[in-house]
């Protein structure tokens, strides 16, 4: 890896525990001090970064974005905008594309244009042994990054939240932030729309259409993925049982729950715990936390 700062791409503009170059990516792993705030810019490059600890508040234009832990924030070539870290310190996974590697994607459709978030599924995973590769960096691992960062652009380009999609430019009713942290909160509750919406003192259809219009997705699908997401961090990080971890992320039993957590991520619990568990490539003393909050149905 390489280790002069003097060197390291511009965007690495936090504490850079390590970085690398690979097949025109650039890989780093940044620690952003608590509060830290950077105006407005604009990155030359595409770049994915994925939260492993803490989080910040996005300012892009007129529109506001909260990019919690474990999210994984795609941002385009020329994408302007300025951050504000939390309280907390704050440390990324980040990659930077090279225009070739846009050109690419474009050509077979994929047109990574738009800023976005994608929080679990299959990109969670995918990221999470990217991460485990630029940790490891052996023989194979350039092989194995070019091939999970490609996989992994194309399931963003897929399935990730734009920025500009409907709703953007439109302030959310100060509610709507309401209702999430409700369902975080209550997350291993049977919560039904009728009573979500009563706490925030808002009729249920609107609640839904506008839940929709701000999260591109319905309250039962954001419920769904936080409790995958919430699943994927206990297999990783935990010897619980599946059982137990179902219960906890609100599943009914085990069986329900394999099913569901096939569907969003493409994984059984027991090949995805198998897959992430930390290993020989953590430092030590340090825990490597990968996998938190999706969106769900």
């Amino acid at each position: 890896m390489h280790h002069d700062p003097r060197e390291q791409p511009d965007f690495f503009d936090g504490r850079v525990l390590r970085w690398t170059r690979v097949a025109g990516l650039d890989l780093g792993e940044i620690v952003y001090p608590a509060s830290k705030e950077r105006p407005v810019h604009v990155h030359d490059r595409a770049c994915f970064h994925y939260l492993l600890e803490g989080g910040y508040v996005e300012q892009h234009g007129r529109r506001s974005r909260e990019c919690p832990p474990h999210t994984l924030v795609f941002q385009p070539a020329g994408h302007e905008h300025s951050y504000r870290a939390t309280h907390l310190h704050a440390r990324s996974f980040t990659i930077e594309l090279d225009e070739a590697w846009t050109t690419r994607l474009r050509e077979h459709g994929i047109a990574l244009e738009s800023p976005g978030n994608v929080r679990g599924g299959l990109a969670c995973w995918l990221q999470a042994l990217l991460y485990r590769e630029f940790c490891a960096m052996d023989a194979a691992s350039p092989l194995a990054i070019e091939a999970l960062a490609l996989e992994m652009a194309v399931e963003t380009g897929r399935h990730g939240e734009r920025l500009d999609a409907a709703g953007a430019g439109k302030k959310p009713p100060p509610w709507l932030a309401g209702v999430t942290d409700l369902l975080r909160d209550r997350l291993a509750e049977p919560l039904s729309l009728a009573s979500i919406a009563r706490a925030m003192d808002v009729h249920p259809v609107h609640l839904a259409r506008v839940f929709r219009r701000h999260h591109r997705c319905t309250v039962g699908e954001y419920v769904r993925r936080l409790r995958v997401g919430l699943a994927c961090r206990r297999l990783t990080h935990s010897s619980a049982s599946l059982s137990e971890i179902a219960l906890e992320a609100g599943f009914p039993d085990q069986s329900h729950f394999s099913r569901v957590f096939k569907r969003v991520t493409g994984l059984t619990p027991g090949v995805f715990r198998a897959e992430t568990r930390p290993g020989r490539e953590t430092r030590p003393g340090r825990e490597t936390r990968i996998g938190r909050e999706p969106r769900v149905r």
